[in-house]
């Protein structure tokens, strides 16, 4: 988008100034010969022919230049603030998925460690059932479960942040080939600055 914008202002640069009149300078020597007398009189005589455009050709094209100009401006500016709102919303996000990482990890599942441990005990002493041990042990189980979601949560969230505060899309870096797809973009921007600049 910022580089469709920064075409936009080189188009209407380069249409005004194809709108400033070209003047035209003439410098001469005109000599004159005068009746009854034998040398030649000469002057040197110079003009500016500064042209009047009383119909601008160029108008019309300036006009639509000027607005797609102004709608990518509004655009890009839309964008921003959509960009700068996802950012706040991730950064949320990660703080609220750290919280709830350190509460399972330093709180939950020590806790669910020493209730399965003391279940063993109790099993080994007679006092417990082997569905009670059974019953700690997949609690703990989907503790640990729960904790790696919240890994891979934060992980894409973070990935998201960072690829948003490049101003990369998010899905592109989540794909399977992220890397061709930039490599692409980046050949396709290329092509595009060479083939606006040789048109200029």
């Amino acid at each position: 988008m910022q580089l469709q914008a920064e075409q936009q202002r080189l188009e209407i640069d380069y249409l005004k100034a194809q709108r400033r009149p070209n003047p035209t300078v003439t410098l001469g020597v005109v000599q004159s010969k005068q009746a009854g007398m034998s040398g030649r009189d000469n002057q040197i005589r110079a003009a500016v022919e500064i042209p009047l455009n009383l119909i601008d050709r160029q108008q019309y094209a300036l006009q639509g230049y000027a607005a797609k100009q102004q709608l990518l401006d509004q655009q890009q500016r839309f964008y921003a603030q959509q960009n700068l709102n996802q950012l706040k919303r991730l950064q949320t996000e990660l703080t609220g998925l750290n919280t709830q990482y350190q509460l399972m990890q330093k709180q939950q599942i020590p806790l669910s460690v020493e209730v399965l441990d003391k279940m063993l005990l109790g099993f080994q002493a007679g006092k417990f059932s082997i569905t009670d041990v059974q019953q700690a042990a997949l609690q703990l189980h989907e503790q640990q479960l729960k904790k790696n979601q919240l890994l891979k949560q934060a992980w894409q969230s973070t990935l998201q942040l960072e690829a948003r505060t490049l101003g990369i899309s998010p899905d592109t870096i989540m794909s399977a080939d992220a890397l061709e797809q930039l490599q692409y973009t980046l050949w396709q921007d290329t092509q595009s600055l060479n083939t606006g600049n040789g048109a200029n």
